[in-house]
């Protein structure tokens, strides 16, 4: 197993096709239409709401029937044969909860002979689901496809979403051998309307993590986050690492930066500086790493440096790095 970051190309915010259910398109003389065009992109035939099948559609000819692949190669790991999903539209986990108006819970909740357990397990006929699921969007959005998830055994072990106007807003798979652990592209979009995209990965049942920040326009890194210190799982740890200390390094970094995580060291500072990643960084912000002279030695090589915030839980540590900092780069100010 190979664990990877994407190229710079990839970075970019995916615009996917539309994804719409048979119930918002018209058919005329064996053509998919949509808003009185030839529709082209994924049609979801709704036979019921236990069975509803995917096609790819051009010009509003059915021209293959449609499986994402991405969900695709989780289901071949765990051996799955699934040919049809079902729609889980207007149920979810807080409809079975089933709160009335007087704040009480009416539970089990059922739909369809759908429902849930307290550990959020979706059950279909009284057993555990395995198999495919799609939601849609509600009110002015109804009929877009706003997901997929691959279940077994009643957990979601892989989904993708998208957004109204279909830009994809999600991956998230589980990986299925002995190096488990979660791994997840979130895209979004900042309040300055810029774009961003997070790689995160997770082991399974725990918080250790490893996560990246992107602006996808310029392929620049915003934030980085590695926290393995007291992970067990040695392969995903020397992996995770060994990919930030190499592959991350192709990307700069973004002028107001964070780092964040035990494995962002001293080695890590210096192979950053000699790759000239840094060199645009006015503004850095580190936490949970582990001080030392030599590591506020390398922060005091990035040239252009001119604020500078770090956290400690220790007063006494704070007021030594603080003032050790200070008599190395005057011209930067500290904000422990």
């Amino acid at each position: 197993m190979n664990i990877t970051l994407p190229s710079l190309t990839d970075l970019h915010w995916p615009q996917d096709l539309p994804r719409l259910t048979s119930t918002v398109l018209t058919q005329q003389n064996g053509l998919w239409y949509w808003q009185g065009q030839p529709f082209t992109g994924y049609l979801y035939q709704i036979v019921s709401q236990r069975h509803v099948e995917g096609f790819y559609v051009e010009q509003g000819i059915v021209i293959a029937p449609y499986f994402p692949e991405l969900l695709a190669s989780c289901c071949a790991a765990y051996g799955l044969q699934i040919s049809c999903a079902i729609d889980l539209t207007g149920f979810s986990f807080s409809d079975f909860l089933g709160h009335t108006e007087y704040g009480t819970i009416n539970m089990p909740y059922y739909l369809h002979g759908m429902t849930y357990n307290d550990r959020q397990q979706l059950f279909v006929d009284d057993q555990l689901f395995t198999g495919m699921t799609i939601d849609t969007f509600h009110s002015q959005h109804a009929g877009k496809v706003c997901s997929e998830q691959i279940w077994l055994n009643g957990e979601i072990i892989a989904q993708q979403q998208w957004c109204a106007d279909s830009k994809l807003n999600l991956i998230w798979l589980e990986k299925t051998d002995q190096y488990d652990f979660c791994q997840a592209v979130f895209y979004d979009t900042n309040v300055d309307g810029t774009d961003t995209m997070r790689i995160y990965f997770r082991e399974k049942c725990n918080d250790h993590v490893f996560s990246l920040l992107f602006f996808n326009k310029n392929s620049i890194t915003k934030a980085m986050n590695i926290n393995m210190e007291t992970s067990k799982n040695n392969f995903l740890k020397n992996n995770l690492v060994s990919l930030a200390h190499l592959n991350v390094l192709d990307y700069p970094f973004n002028k107001t930066l964070i780092l964040d995580g035990t494995e962002i060291d001293s080695i890590f500072l210096e192979k950053a500086l000699k790759s000239d990643c840094f060199d645009s960084v006015t503004r850095l912000t580190v936490d949970n790493c582990i001080y030392s002279k030599y590591f506020f030695n390398q922060l005091a090589k990035i040239p252009p440096l001119k604020e500078l915030s770090f956290y400690t839980k220790n007063a006494e540590e704070k007021q030594h790095w603080t003032s050790y900092f200070n008599s190395i780069r005057p011209d930067v100010a500290v904000n422990a």
